[in-house]
């Protein structure tokens, strides 16, 4: 069974099995999920401390270098194209929940931190869970196109450095 630390209560992008989502309803959710994860690599890197805000660092760098232009074009296309501005989407979970979950979290060790951060992207990034969505829009499907490989290449690394740490093992569970 998959490490969960979420209680019932954390609130995740998510549409009922049988919705088929507005294309701009999909781009809300991504890109709250998507900030949602940025937001608690930011929040665990001020907070932790030694080997642990060294793993928050590098996976928000990841992180970053992965989703600007993801969180540009997400921008683009809900309007806020051109002017710089950012397009206000909640964050899922909220704000609020994130910064319990990084508190929570802050003493942990990076083994700790490896299977919280690997856990709550899964979740929270959720173009895998839209597969096989699909939009008549061509610049919504290559957006989307973008963002299932962003994400899957961030999880890769989360499970790059949770198999380095030993995250992964049953034994430390």
């Amino acid at each position: 069974m998959p490490y969960d630390p979420f209680d019932s209560d954390t609130e995740f992008p998510s549409f009922p099995p049988t919705v088929i989502p507005k294309d701009l309803d999909a781009v809300r959710a991504i890109l709250g999920g998507q900030r949602a994860v940025g937001r608690l690599y930011a929040l665990a890197r001020a907070e932790a401390a030694g080997d642990s805000r060294f793993l928050a660092e590098l996976l928000l760098r990841d992180w970053e270098h992965r989703f600007v232009d993801v969180l540009e074009r997400a921008n683009q296309l809900l309007g806020g194209a051109g002017n710089g501005d950012t397009v206000e989407v909640p964050l899922k979970p909220p704000e609020a929940t994130i910064q319990k979950i990084a508190s929570a979290h802050a003493k942990g060790t990076p083994i700790e931190l490896a299977r919280l951060f690997s856990a709550f992207a899964a979740r929270a990034l959720y173009c895998k869970d839209l597969v096989p969505w699909k939009t008549e829009t061509q610049p919504v499907y290559e957006h989307f196109r973008e963002c299932v490989e962003a994400e899957d290449r961030h999880q890769a690394v989360l499970d790059l450095f949770a198999e380095l740490l030993g995250a992964n093992r049953d034994d430390e569970a």
